[in-house]
């Protein structure tokens, strides 16, 4: 890492924290804070795979059930059948009560501040679904990670998916931090799981997006056989296929830098 670019990751870290302190204060106020799969689908479809698509010629016009199909039809191949997923910033409550029933064995939400009322959290607990409260930003966080290994015992992650809408607007994006957390991510996610994220808005942040390609050059010169990338935008879905390797490799901007 060249000199100063760690003070920059960590002037990066505390502006966040600042817009994330912001943001915990109005986060009830949010429209999409515990978003339904049919808002979810809506954000990924143009990142699910051409070639599954294609396949099932699935009629377009209901995308909901071509994500959630999508979904349950790749990690259902997965040898360990209890299926665990996380939705890195927002509760994941309404998300995974849109998938077929007891497909995901637990099921996780991370968020600012846990806003659920009783009657929630007691659905939620009989569905085997969490929420965690924390910053997803915080790259030196490790409280996050540490409770996801308590609640899963451990287990990798089968699907992981973030959506932050207009929170993504808001946040510094310094490439080591998007690279670090894409590098984590990715690190707990189980061979055969899928990974959508939302990393800016549609028509804004044209930087961050140019970031992204190059990071899906740098994957696909590399492991162009062992990890999918659909890039579409402001989204992505990267599935981490049988035999792929256990964890990117360590942080190189002066290589991803020159991959076009």
């Amino acid at each position: 890492m060249k000199e100063g670019e760690f003070g920059k990751i960590r002037k990066a870290i505390k502006i966040n924290k600042e817009v994330s302190m912001g943001n915990f204060a109005i986060e009830e106020k949010w429209p999409t804070r515990d978003s339904s799969i049919e808002d979810f689908s809506k954000t990924f479809f143009s990142c699910i795979s051409d070639e599954y698509n294609t396949r099932h010629n699935f009629d377009r016009s209901k995308k909901e059930n071509i994500f959630k199909n999508y979904i349950e039809d790749t990690l259902k191949n997965n040898e360990n059948k209890k299926l665990y997923a996380i939705e890195f910033g927002g509760s994941g409550s309404e998300l995974f009560r849109g998938f077929s029933k007891d497909f995901f064995y637990k099921t996780i939400g991370i968020c600012l501040k846990d806003l659920r009322k009783i009657s929630e959290k007691f659905s939620d607990k009989l569905n085997n679904h969490f929420v965690i409260e924390g910053d997803i930003l915080d790259i030196f966080d490790k409280k996050i990670y540490n409770d996801i290994n308590k609640k899963f015992n451990m287990k990798k992650v089968d699907l992981i998916i973030s959506r932050m809408m207009g929170a993504v607007y808001d946040f510094k994006k310094n490439e080591a931090i998007l690279n670090n957390i894409a590098r984590k991510w990715y690190s707990i996610l189980n061979e055969n799981g899928l990974m959508f994220v939302q990393f800016a808005l549609p028509k804004v942040e044209i930087n961050t997006e140019e970031l992204v390609h190059k990071w899906v050059g740098y994957i696909n010169q590399n492991f162009k056989d062992k990890i999918e990338i659909q890039v579409e935008k402001n989204v992505f879905c990267l599935h981490k296929k049988f035999g792929a390797p256990e964890e990117l490799p360590e942080y190189k901007p002066e290589e991803i830098n020159t991959v076009k």
